[in-house]
């Protein structure tokens, strides 16, 4: 295992600036749950972690990154995992929830840019934004 951080860390620090990298033994808990099943995954999809608070997405089950990632590419949101790895944490299905409600309503998720926006991710943030919109009910 320790060989395992070891070498995503060395395929990693590269990406981070200096700031980020003093800021990695931070997070030497998911590093420690770190699976390279898991960084070889992301990486292929074309994931580069660049922050050290990224790094927790590495602690997710390779099998669980797989389905999440797969889904993701096929609702087309992968695009999202790329502009901000720490999303993985969410449950897949539950970003699809919410981009579903927000289309039917059609309430814009991506700015100009066609970044999406961070309430997708986030269960008190989709509340919020809800809310904002009028919509009093749940996030799901």
């Amino acid at each position: 295992m320790e060989n395992n951080i070891k070498e995503i860390l060395e395929e990693i620090l590269p990406n981070f600036n200096d700031k980020e990298k003093e800021n990695v033994y931070k997070y030497s808990v998911s590093l420690s749950l770190a699976n390279k099943q898991t960084y070889d995954l992301i990486k292929e999809k074309g994931i580069v972690l660049t922050k050290a608070k990224e790094l927790k997405v590495l602690a997710i089950d390779p099998k669980t990154m797989l389905q999440a990632l797969e889904l993701a590419e096929k609702m087309d949101f992968l695009d999202a995992y790329k502009q901000d790895p720490t999303r993985l944490c969410q449950l897949v299905t539950n970003v699809i929830k919410r981009l579903a409600k927000l289309e039917a309503m059609g309430i814009p998720y991506k700015n100009e840019e066609g970044k999406f926006a961070n309430f997708v991710f986030s269960e008190r943030k989709f509340a919020e934004k809800m809310k904002s919109e009028g919509v009093m009910e749940g996030a799901e």
